[in-house]
C-alpha cells in the first residue's frame, strides 16, 4: 500500500509541476525572424516526419507483397 501512496504522491506533484514548466518555452515568442524561423521549420518536420514515414513503410510492404505474388522463374506461369 505504500507504493501506491508514493505513487499518487508523484502523480500528484508532477500534474502540479508540469504547467509550469509549459510556461518556460523561450522559443515560441521570440522577436528575433531568425528564431522564429527555425521555430516554425521544426514544427513542420516534426508533423510531417512522422507521415513520410507512415508513407514510406506502406510503400514498401506493398512492394514486398507484389514480389511475393508474382511468378518465380522456376515455376510455371499460369493462365
Amino acid at each position: 500500500m505504500k507504493i501506491i501512496r508514493k505513487i499518487a504522491s508523484f502523480a500528484l506533484l508532477l500534474a502540479i509541476w508540469a504547467p509550469q514548466s509549459a510556461l518556460a518555452c523561450s522559443v515560441c515568442f521570440s522577436a528575433r525572424e531568425e528564431t522564429r524561423a527555425a521555430f516554425y521549420q521544426t514544427t513542420a518536420l516534426l508533423t510531417f516526419l512522422p507521415l513520410l514515414m507512415m508513407a514510406a513503410f506502406i510503400m514498401w510492404v506493398r512492394k514486398r507483397m507484389k514480389n511475393a505474388c508474382a511468378p518465380q522463374g522456376d515455376e510455371p506461369a499460369r493462365p
